[in-house]
């Protein structure tokens, strides 16, 4: 009679270990679901914002709030209190500001960081930025800049008051500009996510 030869179990099974241990380590390398799990938390984040601003702004119509007010009138000013946190109005949208926008969306945000070595706690960082561009830094004496940033913890970076856009290209962008139309955006960036 021949004996056959061939692999024990033991020998299959270590085998099947390795490779198992091996595509672990390997597979996530060329399979970034990360990105995509911050892209999916802007979306949501995004989302909120929408809602959230539409329903402030029939709960201000509810209260008879005149929100078409500009925020500089200095005889009335247009807002309404959330959570115990004033939100204002300027010629029928909410004004960029973090402390503005945070109440409206109510995550787990910081609104302010003097520098990029300041640590964040909280899952985002929203920052108020001023200019066309949103690159500057808005004044504290001022109620409103023109964008709000609202970064995911892990991709901060180093923006801050003074620096606002100098996170990852990974945030929501909500932005009222003086500039042109008055007429507010909402949108997110994605490229470095």
């Amino acid at each position: 009679m021949k004996k056959e030869k061939g692999f024990t179990l033991i020998e299959l099974v270590l085998v099947i270990i390795i490779l198992g241990t091996l595509t672990a380590v390997v597979v996530p390398r060329f399979i970034d679901i990360s990105s995509d799990a911050s892209k999916s938390v802007l979306q949501g984040v995004k989302g909120a914002l929408q809602s959230g601003i539409q329903i402030v702004k029939v709960e201000a119509l509810i209260q008879g709030v005149d929100i078409n007010l500009p925020l500089c009138d200095c005889v009335k000013v247009a807002s309404i209190t959330i959570d115990g946190v004033v939100v204002f109005f300027d010629r029928g949208h909410v004004v960029a500001n973090a402390g503005n926008i945070a109440p409206i969306i109510n995550i787990d945000a910081t609104t302010s960081r003097a520098d990029a070595t300041t640590e964040i706690t909280t899952d985002f960082l929203m920052l108020t930025a001023a200019g066309p561009d949103g690159t500057q830094q808005a004044s504290p004496v001022n109620y409103s800049g023109t964008h709000v940033y609202i970064y995911p913890k892990d991709k901060i970076g180093s923006a801050t008051n003074a620096n606002p856009k100098g996170g990852d290209a990974c945030y929501v962008q909500y932005a009222f500009s003086f500039y042109t139309d008055f007429i507010p955006s909402i949108s997110t960036v994605t490229t470095g996510c």
